[in-house]
């Protein structure tokens, strides 16, 4: 088949037509989504940026930078945050979403 000048070029025309085809529907199922992915990119965000704060809030009190009065009001600070998002995000919740795995959220534990 490697030999074959002529198969190797229909062969990679073929990969390049599913390439194309692949785009266009990705594209499809992105704007369909689109509020849905931005939802999602929001609420990661705002989970990568709690993690951030909370590991900077405990370096400051390992370095003793702040005292471990004000870490503990900073922190429960951060856990109130935190119970508000993932109460918010459980109420727009839609899908359960498991590796590999996709199920109503009737169907979630």
């Amino acid at each position: 088949m490697f030999d074959d000048k002529s198969a190797l070029e229909k062969l990679l025309t073929l990969y390049q037509a599913l390439h194309v085809n692949t785009e266009i529907k990705m594209e499809g199922i992105l704007k369909k989504n689109s509020t849905l992915l931005n939802r999602l990119n929001h609420n990661a965000a705002e989970i990568s940026l709690l993690a951030v704060q909370t590991q900077t809030l405990t370096k400051l009190n390992k370095n003793e930078i702040i005292t471990d009065k004000l870490f503990i009001m900073l922190n429960h600070e951060l856990q109130e945050k935190n119970r508000g998002m993932f109460s918010s995000l459980k109420r727009h919740r839609k899908f359960c979403i498991k590796p590999f795995q996709y199920k109503r959220r009737q169907q979630c534990s």
